[in-house]
């Protein structure tokens, strides 16, 4: 017994490029990737600046010589476990002007890094939700995208009378009309 089936074909590169709702979903994952980008900015832009008062803090204990009362750098650093203003003068050889002693500076210093240190694992834990929210949602959208365009081309075949519908790229030869991409794109509208 021999079936007759009738076959169509689809060019499934060109509805996929053309749908719509792709382009959406393409979109809404552009903006969520955005609040991600902007939010690690934000943590990067962070740890520079406490990096650039961590180096200014290393350059008052370096090069203080609290002992002697002299100093060689330029600083002024408010520390964030007391509040008080440290000032080291610039010039060589005078007396240190400060309101707190190097222990102060030393542990200012600490909590800076370790500051720098949580904002770093903060950074990794966002980078690593990110991606791994992007791809699920990336993944979902993939999803419904297909659902919408194999609906769309199933509508198509029954009501052209097709058995059969396969992927452009898979055809060696076809008579156009067999081909139902324009309909397929026309229903997805």
């Amino acid at each position: 017994m021999i079936s007759t089936q009738k076959i169509a074909f689809v060019d499934m590169d060109r509805v996929y490029a053309k749908f719509q709702m792709r382009k959406l979903a393409e979109r809404e994952i552009d903006i969520r990737k955005k609040k991600y980008r902007e939010k690690i900015d934000g943590i990067d832009r962070k740890i520079r600046q406490l990096e650039m008062k961590q180096a200014f803090l290393k350059t008052a204990v370096d090069s203080a010589d609290i002992g002697k009362g002299t100093a060689t750098a330029v600083t002024v650093i408010e520390s964030t476990v007391t509040g008080k203003s440290v000032v080291i003068s610039t010039q060589t050889e005078t007396e240190v002007k400060t309101s707190t002693p190097t222990a102060d500076l030393v542990s200012t210093k600490e909590v800076i890094e370790k500051q720098i240190d949580e904002l770093k694992v903060e950074k990794n834990k966002i980078e690593a939700d990110a991606k791994k929210n992007l791809k699920s949602i990336k993944t979902e959208y993939s999803k419904q995208v297909m659902a919408r365009i194999y609906d769309a081309i199933e509508r198509v075949a029954r009501r052209r009378g097709f058995d059969v519908v396969v992927n452009r790229s898979e055809v060696l030869y076809g008579i156009p009309e067999t081909d139902l991409t324009d309909e397929v794109l026309e229903e997805l509208k």
